[in-house]
């Protein structure tokens, strides 16, 4: 069986007030798209580490999912440079305990499945003018939504999942 190539992007918002964080992810694999959010369950420190948490969020959901050969290609994106730096392995002067957690994470699923992880920085908010924009901006206003509502004290979903949702990216 041929290692599929697959590609993942991951989005966080943010309140630096209340310290609520919001994340979504999209993933392809030959075929249709896969979609996941929520909503943070503890406090997040700063929106670098909510980045992070994203992006180890998404590639947990993506690994626990499918059954992906050894060898599979994960092309991971995002808007963020410094999500990047924590989840390769960067020396960092400070890490929260949830960007060590990421960090952990990231590094025990692709160790356990031997999965290549390639990190690429997108571009944020560039109103959708690329399929890669267009995906970072839909993981971003879903991600920006559900935090409005935690902050609004609104009923959230568990998690929204739309597994044959096909969004066209």
């Amino acid at each position: 069986m041929t290692a599929p190539l697959v590609t993942l992007f991951a989005d966080a918002s943010w309140c630096p007030e209340t310290r609520l964080g919001a994340w979504a992810a999209w993933w392809k694999i030959d075929g249709p798209a896969f979609t996941h959010s929520g909503v943070f369950r503890a406090a997040v420190p700063d929106s670098t580490t909510a980045e992070a948490c994203a992006l180890a969020n998404g590639l947990h959901l993506l690994a626990g999912r499918h059954d992906l050969p050894r060898g599979t290609r994960i092309i991971a994106q995002t808007d963020c440079l410094g999500a990047i730096r924590i989840l390769n392995g960067e020396p960092l002067r400070r890490m929260p305990s949830q960007a060590v957690a990421a960090r952990s994470l990231v590094e025990g699923i692709t160790r356990l499945q031997q999965l290549r992880v390639q990190w690429r920085h997108v571009p944020g908010h560039q109103g959708g003018r690329t399929r890669r924009s267009w995906v970072n901006e839909w993981c971003d206003t879903t991600a920006r939504a559900l935090l409005r509502q935690a902050r609004t004290g609104a009923a959230l979903p568990q998690h929204q999942h739309n597994p044959k949702q096909e969004l066209h990216a």
